[in-house]
């Protein structure tokens, strides 16, 4: 019984972490659709792609960590991890994020500007 327990909370801890990395993932998106100022269409498509991540994290580690038995404490420890997430560190994660794209952005900016213009003056 000792040992049942213990890999439920292995199992636990490690969707928690599949959760934790869904919130990542999704500030890292919600960074990006700022970045680029993102419309209707590129919206719906990085909503596709972070729904495709969520579901690859969680059924990896399902596999890693219970080869793929789906139980209630799974899909709880997910959701754990994703609100321990946002409530902890996201609101620290996200501006660095932005601060990020933002610099990129103006780089790769300055950087079509400066080709532009060399085929321009040619």
């Amino acid at each position: 019984m000792i040992f049942e327990a213990t890999g439920q909370a292995v199992v636990f801890l490690s969707t928690m972490y599949a959760g934790l990395a869904m919130g990542l993932g999704y500030d890292v998106l919600r960074a990006l659709r700022w970045t680029v100022r993102a419309g209707r269409a590129v919206t719906a498509m990085l909503d596709a792609l972070f729904c495709l991540f969520c579901l690859a994290a969680f059924l990896f580690a399902l596999y890693r960590a219970n080869t793929g038995r789906l139980y209630l404490y799974t899909v709880l420890g997910a959701v754990c991890g994703s609100v321990l997430y946002f409530a902890g560190i996201s609101h620290l994660v996200l501006p660095a994020l932005a601060r990020v794209g933002r610099v990129v952005r103006s780089g790769f900016l300055a950087l079509a500007r400066s080709a532009f213009m060399k085929k321009m003056t040619k």
